[in-house]
């Protein structure tokens, strides 16, 4: 009697693991991302570690370039077919129309997520108060990090004897050193080399840098007016376009061409965030470094410090917010950030990270990155800065690309600017 029930039990026990494994289901978490091809690549060799790690969850990965990307996710936000897990592009817009999961209780219950260990302003970066963001409620994850540097081609400032640019520059110097690489290569009349170069400076992120540096920021702390109209402000936008017009240690706008750029080794200095390191590893046949930002009249050279954010879908099925977790919290990961970091050279959001061997054996003064992810600070991202800057952008091209003065037109477009901030929407 003992043995049939005994026979029993096992049989029993065989056909509940049977049943479990026919009837059961592995969760499918779908993840999107813009990406170059190259990161493409890198993201899947992640994503392979991942399901080696957790073979219960199915990934459906959802790649796209970042020129298809904001307007995929909103289409994708307006049918309900949005992925759980995706990278953050509008922080404050998708937080305020109610499509971003609050991540505060998620990461106070798991001691497995230490957030100490990321630079501060890049996680701060995921935070959102419902004015702007770098305070707040948390909404993502970096998985990994950027600051604006300056990248300069070695081999020029040694052929021209010009020594390299370090934490002692400001940005009088940097006109006077780029001035003295100016050239005619061919002879043909035209500059064919520059000293400087910014690829975008038609960018309200770069305009605020720059007043930073002469002691205001762009917008108001309560971000209800823009001070581009003030002394301050006026001066900058000014001294901005003095590069092209003025100095001409940049070509002007008609000038520029699809050559002129820093791999192409006829750019001594470019001025651009460290996403760029992994394509000009790739591309740039000479040597080449960062170097901090130049410091302006009010002593402050800091960069503006963030991350490419992943969040979690707030529509998001109950039964796979578990699993969404635990794929977010790989994908910013020490391991995942490393192997970015060796295949692409791709900047970490972990600190741990740059005290490995790998982030060492970067191309450039890995210092410089670190102390610039420090010591920056968080661009205020708030609902209508693009719409604001969208205004005050014609305004801007004026002085900046045709070389007007710029206390001719900003002013005028703040006025309409501030309305545009100080609506009750």
């Amino acid at each position: 009697m003992k043995r049939i029930s005994v026979l029993f039990l096992l049989i029993g026990l065989v056909s509940l693991a049977l049943s479990h494994s026919l009837f059961a289901e592995d969760i499918t978490i779908r993840y999107a991302n813009w990406l170059t091809v190259d990161e493409e690549e890198t993201e899947r060799a992640v994503l392979a570690e991942f399901a080696r790690l957790n073979p219960d969850i199915k990934i459906d990965f959802q790649p796209m370039p970042w020129t298809d990307y904001e307007r995929a996710m909103v289409t994708k936000f307006a049918a309900e077919t949005v992925p759980e897990v995706f990278n953050i592009a509008k922080l404050p817009q998708w937080a305020d129309s109610g499509q971003l999961l609050v991540l505060d209780d998620l990461i106070a219950e798991d001691s497995s997520l230490d957030m100490d260990d990321f630079f501060p302003l890049v996680a701060d970066e995921a935070r959102y108060d419902g004015v702007r963001t770098g305070q707040g409620l948390i909404y993502g994850i970096p998985f990994d990090a950027a600051c604006f540097a300056l990248f300069y081609n070695k081999e020029m400032f040694d052929k021209y004897g010009v020594s390299y640019p370090d934490g002692t520059w400001t940005w009088d110097r940097l006109i006077e050193e780029a001035l003295k690489f100016n050239e005619d290569r061919d002879g043909d009349g035209v500059l064919d080399q520059y000293g400087f170069f910014i690829v975008n400076i038609w960018s309200h992120m770069f305009i605020d840098l720059m007043m930073r540096a002469f002691g205001a920021t762009l917008w108001s702390e309560d971000t209800k007016s823009c001070n581009a109209g003030t002394e301050i402000g006026l001066e900058v936008i000014n001294f901005i376009a003095d590069w092209a017009h003025k100095y001409h240690i940049m070509p002007k706008f008609a000038e520029r061409t699809v050559e002129l750029v820093f791999e192409n080794g006829n750019i001594a200095i470019d001025f651009f965030t460290t996403y760029k390191i992994s394509i000009f590893t790739a591309k740039a046949n000479f040597e080449w470094d960062i170097a901090p930002l130049p410091y302006g009249p009010a002593g402050f050279n800091g960069s503006l410090v963030g991350g490419h954010i992943l969040g979690i879908n707030a529509k998001i099925e109950s039964d796979k917010i578990e699993a969404a977790w635990r794929l977010i919290k790989f994908l910013t990961s020490k391991e995942a950030q490393i192997i970015r970091l060796s295949q692409l050279n791709i900047p970490p959001a972990r600190r741990s990270v740059t005290e490995l061997e790998e982030f060492k054996g970067m191309p450039i003064n890995g210092q410089v990155l670190i102390d610039s992810l420090e010591n920056g600070y968080i661009y205020p991202h708030f609902p209508k800065a693009d719409e604001a800057w969208e205004m005050l952008h014609e305004a801007y091209d004026k002085v900046v690309l045709a070389g007007k003065a710029a206390e001719k037109y900003i002013p005028r477009a703040v006025k309409k600017v501030d309305k545009v901030l100080q609506r009750e929407d």
